[in-house]
């Protein structure tokens, strides 16, 4: 079983302008749902957006919006993307937070 804590932990290694470790997120929520029964909650989901929001921008110096926007694609496909989870657990705040 997989704990809470644990999950925050591994949204919170997330490095900055590292795609992969946004894919291993949202890849974790999926197979953490399916084979371990996991519930996502809201404190596990808000470190999953900012986790993979972290890992999708860039860490140079961004010339135009784009990033930032595929950045938000990505969030917002997996937030919708019932595999996750993540449309149960989500706050408004956060999916606002989100498309800013």
């Amino acid at each position: 079983m997989i704990r809470q804590s644990d999950f925050v932990a591994l949204c919170e290694s997330a490095r900055p302008g590292k795609k992969k470790d946004a894919k291993v997120i949202a890849t974790a929520l999926k197979e953490f749902k399916q084979y371990n029964r996991f519930v996502l909650q809201m404190s596990g989901c808000r470190a999953a957006v900012e986790g993979m929001l972290r890992g999708m921008t860039p860490t140079w110096k961004i010339q135009d919006g784009k990033p930032r926007v595929q950045a938000a694609v990505f969030v917002a496909e997996q937030i919708l993307d019932e595999k996750t989870g993540m449309y149960f657990a989500v706050e408004t705040v956060m999916v606002d937070e989100v498309l800013e």
